[in-house]
């Protein structure tokens, strides 16, 4: 008879917050180097991943019956990893102690609307009208634009290449592009790419020349001195969209 073979179950994929406590990125196992987001505070406590799982299975129960919500039934797999994440963490740092704790909530990142908020929702808005499932700038018959804020690739990877560097959660253009919060979350990290770029030159990042920057390309927004009366007229009612949603807040913090 052979030797028994000793079988180790797979170590389980690690949360990652994302821009506060009740969000988070999972990685998939299935898919090296794409995550789902898991959204604590959805229908009710029950929770909310991106997974085909739950948007398939446990989704249409949620809607057709919110009371059903609540339990394992209701709830995909990443789901539930969360739940028991936050909880041990919760329960380590109450350990440690409750200012400990204030500590590590208050660092995970922003929990309230900021102008750059605004500037975001304003963004999407000009792009594709809030829709994340946009698909735009066609070319032999493939979108080069994604989601709500119409991201390409080339963008996308300058983005990744930032959130690389600071260790913040990562997610493909395929995968990412045309989920509401991994989308936002890279829009926001290429738009303070954009301002360091425009500040460089020693310009204020303002409404008009971040759009035209993340519109046409940091290159091509600099060949015409950051000035919407020189760029195409889809550019300059682009803009038209934004700043009408904008308001009179400002773009940046």
């Amino acid at each position: 008879m052979g030797e028994a073979v000793m079988m180790f179950p797979k170590p389980r994929p690690v949360p990652t917050s994302h821009d506060g406590p009740l969000r988070w990125l999972v990685p998939s196992s299935s898919n090296p180097g794409e995550s789902h987001m898991v959204e604590l505070n959805a229908y009710g406590v029950n929770g909310r991943c991106s997974c085909n799982d739950f948007t398939c299975r446990h989704e249409p129960m949620l809607r057709s019956n919110p009371v059903l919500g609540g339990v394992d039934k209701t709830r995909c797999k990443h789901i539930r990893l969360v739940r028991q994440h936050f909880l041990d963490t919760l329960i380590k740092e109450l350990a440690q102690g409750t200012l400990a704790l204030l500590f590590v909530f208050g660092s995970w990142g922003r929990l309230n609307a900021t102008p750059t908020d605004a500037f975001l929702d304003s963004l999407a808005w000009a792009e594709s009208r809030n829709d994340n499932q946009a698909l735009g700038d066609y070319s032999f018959g493939q979108p080069q634009a994604r989601g709500a804020y119409q991201q390409h690739l080339g963008a996308w990877l300058d983005a990744d290449s930032v959130r690389q560097a600071k260790g913040l959660p990562r997610a493909s253009w395929i995968g990412g592009s045309l989920c509401p919060v991994i989308s936002r979350g890279y829009a926001l990290t290429y738009l303070e790419t954009l301002e360091r770029r425009i500040k460089a030159l020693g310009l204020q990042p303002t409404p008009e020349r971040l759009w035209l920057a993340w519109s046409m390309g940091f290159a091509g927004a600099k060949r015409i001195g950051f000035t919407a009366a020189k760029a195409p007229e889809s550019k300059r009612k682009g803009l038209q969209r934004l700043l009408s949603k904008l308001g009179n807040l400002p773009a940046t913090l």
